[in-house]
C-alpha cells in the first residue's frame, strides 16, 4: 500500500493506493473518519482490482481548506483524484456521509461511474432536524485542558456510541482530534443540506445497498430514515449484515469485501 497526496486548488487531499485491475475501487468515509476505516478491507478488495482511500479534504491526512464544501464540491474532489490517477470510470464506495458523496459523483458524473456501493445511507424527513443535526457537536465542544479531561471525555464518547473494539474506538478518536470541530462541523452540514431525495434518480447505475443490522437500529433511534433510498434507484439491491455497525468496514472486512467484490463481479 502506497501514500500520495493531490495537490488542488484548496489544498493537499492525501490518499492510499493499493492493488491491481479494472474497474478501480474508490473507497470515500464516513464524517469525521478518514481512509483508516478502510485499512484492513483494502488489501482484500485488492486482490483482483485497483483500490484507492481518499481523506475526505479537511479529514485525515487532508488538508484543512479556506472555505466549507457542499456534498457536490466533495464530488468535485472525486473527479479531481480520479483524473490525476488516469482513472476512467470507477466503482465508487460510500459510507454514512461519503454515501452521500458517492450518490453526488454517480448523478453528476454518471460515465465516470460504473458501479455503485452505498453502505448506510440515510436522510431527514424532519426539517427542524434535517438542519439542527449540522448543529450537534457532541464532544467536539470540549474545551482543551490541561488535564486532558478531553481526551478522555472524547474516548467514553465514542466507546458508548459505537459499541465496538477498543482498537476501533480509538481509531476513531485519532480521526476525530485530527479532524476537530470545524471539520466535523462542516461534514455534517454538507450532509444535511444535501437535498439527497433529488438526486437519487439521476442514479442510473447498478447499485448495492449494504446496511449493518446495528447501524439500522442506531439510525432509527436518532431519526435518520432510508426508507425509500433503494427504491428511488433504478438498478438497487440491498444486502443486510447481522451484527454490523456504522463501523461496518473496520469490525467486520471479510464480510465486507466478500459483499462488494461479489456485486462488482
Amino acid at each position: 500500500m502506497k501514500r500520495f497526496f493531490l495537490d488542488t486548488p484548496d489544498g493537499q487531499i492525501h490518499y492510499r493506493v493499493t492493488g491491481s485491475g479494472e474497474p478501480s475501487l474508490v473507497l470515500l468515509h464516513q464524517t469525521p473518519r478518514s481512509s483508516d476505516e478502510y485499512l484492513d478491507v483494502m488489501p482484500l478488495l485488492a486482490k483482483k482490482r485497483r483500490v484507492v482511500a481518499m481523506d475526505t479534504i479537511g479529514y485525515g491526512d487532508s488538508d484543512k481548506p479556506p472555505k466549507w464544501y457542499t456534498i457536490q464540491g466533495y464530488a468535485q474532489t472525486v473527479i479531481m483524484l480520479m483524473d490525476g490517477l488516469d482513472i476512467e470510470k470507477a466503482v465508487v464506495v460510500g459510507h454514512h456521509t461519503g454515501s452521500k458523496t458517492a450518490i453526488e459523483v454517480a448523478a453528476s458524473f454518471p460515465q465516470r461511474v460504473d458501479k455503485l456501493v452505498l453502505v448506510g445511507p440515510y436522510y431527514w424527513k424532519d426539517e427542524e432536524k434535517r438542519h439542527g443535526i449540522a448543529q450537534t457537536g457532541n464532544w467536539a465542544e470540549e474545551k482543551l485542558d490541561e488535564s486532558a479531561s478531553h481526551l478522555m471525555n472524547m474516548w467514553k464518547w465514542c466507546r458508548l456510541k459505537l459499541e465496538t473494539r477498543p482498537d476501533i474506538v480509538n481509531r476513531k478518536v485519532l480521526d476525530n482530534l485530527k479532524a476537530g470541530v470545524d471539520s466535523a462541523h462542516r461534514g455534517h452540514w454538507a450532509s444535511a443540506s444535501y437535498p439527497q431525495e433529488k438526486r437519487l434518480p439521476l442514479v442510473r447505475c447498478p447499485t448495492l445497498i449494504i446496511w449493518g443490522t446495528k447501524d439500522i437500529e442506531w439510525h432509527d433511534e436518532i431519526g435518520f430514515h432510508r426508507r425509500g433510498i433503494a427504491e428511488a434507484i433504478a438498478q438497487c439491491r440491498i444486502m443486510e449484515v447481522p451484527g454490523g455497525s456504522r463501523e461496518l468496514p473496520c469490525e467486520m472486512p471479510q464480510q465486507f469485501a466478500s459483499l462488494v467484490l461479489d456485486f462488482i463481479e
